[in-house]
């Protein structure tokens, strides 16, 4: 894989992410990029999504952290930036910038969907930086990732949406589980364009071992909750928000107030559809 950027505030959800992203890098022989993204000036703090502390406040933290973190990252490519400006607008440039292959953040480990991300930053990189994005949950250690689940709606993707997906699960030799919640109880059949897209993307994980399994539940999250229960030994969770429809809306509109069940002690990969 290339770069995985990760952004930092020194928070130990932050630090935690970064430890994650380390081990992450050292298995696909990625480079790490730590980003903090800085108040411009004095004034800033009326400027949406900045963080609390200066460049020069910056500057020392990170030389405490390179400190920490010299004896964890030996054989790892670890670079450091301090940017200032609009985290999203940074983050989106540093991605470009750096050809990154992922954005990894962490979690605070609340049931609340709006919650789900570490701070309200993330919200805003699923809506506008055009990124995978890794979300580690608070205390999470690394550990290699065996199975994946996949949840899919069979809705036409995009031919490069599930690369991300498969340098992952080529890199671990994991085993993906395509998973299809039906929350119509009724519903037998496949449409032809869903039929369709099953070939398509059994066909875009060529190579990587996979199986199917349709899941009857009333609502994605528990049927996601359910195979996770069922199959056990489950190491991340890939989910591809439509930005138009119900499944983007439970999982990531902000109004909602739905509690997550997604099981927030398990990394999410989430996969724009381009």
């Amino acid at each position: 894989m290339n770069s995985l950027i990760v952004p930092i505030d020194f928070s130990e959800i932050a630090k935690n992410a970064l430890l994650y992203a380390i081990e992450f890098a050292r298995q696909t022989k990625a480079k790490v990029v730590v980003l903090h993204v800085a108040k411009k000036n004095i004034f800033s703090g009326l400027l949406s999504n900045s963080n609390e502390i200066s460049s020069e406040q910056a500057e020392v933290k990170i030389l405490d952290l390179k400190r920490v973190l010299e004896p964890k990252i030996q054989g790892v490519q670890v670079d450091f930036m301090i940017k200032e400006g609009g985290f999203s607008q940074v983050l989106e440039d540093i991605v470009e910038d750096e050809e990154a292959e992922m954005i990894i953040m962490g979690t605070r480990g609340e049931s609340k969907v709006r919650r789900v991300i570490w701070g309200s930053n993330t919200l805003d990189v699923i809506d506008k930086v055009d990124c995978p994005l890794l979300v580690v949950p608070e205390n999470f250690s690394f550990k290699s990732i065996n199975r994946i689940i996949y949840a899919t709606d069979f809705k036409f993707l995009e031919k490069f949406t599930l690369n991300t997906l498969k340098k992952i699960a080529l890199a671990f030799d994991s085993e993906v589980l395509i998973t299809n919640v039906i929350t119509e109880r009724d519903k037998r059949r496949y449409s032809k364009d869903e039929q369709k897209e099953i070939r398509r993307e059994n066909k875009m994980l060529s190579g990587v071992r996979h199986e199917f399994k349709r899941v009857y539940r009333s609502s994605v999250v528990s049927g996601i909750n359910y195979y996770i229960e069922k199959k056990k030994d489950i190491d991340l969770i890939t989910l591809i928000p439509r930005k138009h429809n119900s499944l983007y809306e439970y999982l990531f509109k902000s109004s909602t107030t739905k509690e997550i069940a997604l099981h927030p002690e398990l990394p999410v990969l989430v996969l724009p559809d381009q």
